[in-house]
């Protein structure tokens, strides 16, 4: 996707002269102004057209903020056409700067639904289980079903505060190698030397609305430490206590895992209580 200044890039210009000397590019405030909200409601009517037909629509909702800390609310329609094929479709996705209090979001929710005329045919709605949007929801009288996703990062998340220290050394080390450039080229050219067949592994950090990504912080730094050879003298004490405590650790973090899964956790519990 390019921005609408394209139209005015010299290159740009005499490529589309090429393939069509009589074409004139329109300028891009002909573009913004004009173009574009043209198709879209042009693409909003069609798709009003194709809703009329539908019974039961299932929404979903959720909201996030961008990097220039700017805050978006997005509605989404999920149906079965009448050849019995599911589709959705995204309704609105809008930058919203009031306060999310219950009575906002509800009067939001309400307003996306009336004006795809689909106040009727909502039959649920999904979202994450945060107080506001689920007041909002129960005020609308819609069938609120908590998104999977979500209660599943809330539940490993209460079962991770029993490795709290584990998880906290762990990420203090890679924060530091992400905020030092130095101490990272250290540590790829540790691997390099130690295991010049393998490839240098990166850490990964992780973040608390992705649960899977803690077990990939843990798994990729106890790699590492394999791959440095580090653990080499603990082989055989890793495969003798990895059946006795691997479930209750793994087991919070990985709903499937493999035996190598197992020793890497516990390799890094023997890590951090060396630390």
């Amino acid at each position: 996707m390019q921005p609408f200044s394209i139209v005015d890039d010299e290159r740009f210009r005499e490529f589309v002269h090429g393939l069509d000397p009589t074409y004139v590019i329109p300028s891009r405030t002909t573009l913004s102004r004009h173009h574009l909200p043209a198709a879209y409601d042009d693409a909003v009517t069609k798709m009003k057209e194709k809703l009329r037909e539908v019974d039961a629509v299932g929404l979903t909702t959720d909201s996030w903020t961008s990097r220039s800390t700017e805050n978006y609310i997005a509605v989404t329609a999920h149906y079965v056409t009448t050849d019995y094929a599911l589709e959705s479709c995204l309704l609105e996705c809008f930058k919203y700067s009031e306060r999310h209090t219950a009575d906002n979001l509800y009067d939001e929710l309400k307003r996306v639904a009336c004006d795809w005329q689909l106040a009727d045919k909502v039959v649920s709605i999904t979202t994450d289980n945060a107080a506001n949007i689920t007041a909002a929801v129960r005020m609308t009288g819609w069938k609120h079903l908590p998104c999977f996703a979500h209660t599943l990062n809330l539940v490993v998340q209460s079962g991770m505060a029993a490795m709290k220290p584990v998880h906290d050394k762990v990420k203090a080390i890679v924060e530091f190698f992400h905020r030092s450039t130095t101490a990272a080229e250290k540590l790829r050219q540790l691997q390099q030397q130690l295991s010049p067949e393998q490839q240098p592994l990166k850490l990964v950090n992780d973040v608390p609305t992705r649960w899977n990504s803690t077990f990939y912080m843990l798994k990729r730094i106890a790699q590492v430490l394999i791959l440095s050879n580090y653990f080499q003298g603990f082989r055989a004490l890793i495969h003798r206590t990895s059946v006795l405590i691997s479930f209750s650790v793994v087991s919070v973090l990985n709903g499937k895992f493999y035996s190598c899964d197992v020793i890497i956790i516990i390799e890094i519990l023997l890590l951090v209580l060396l630390l």
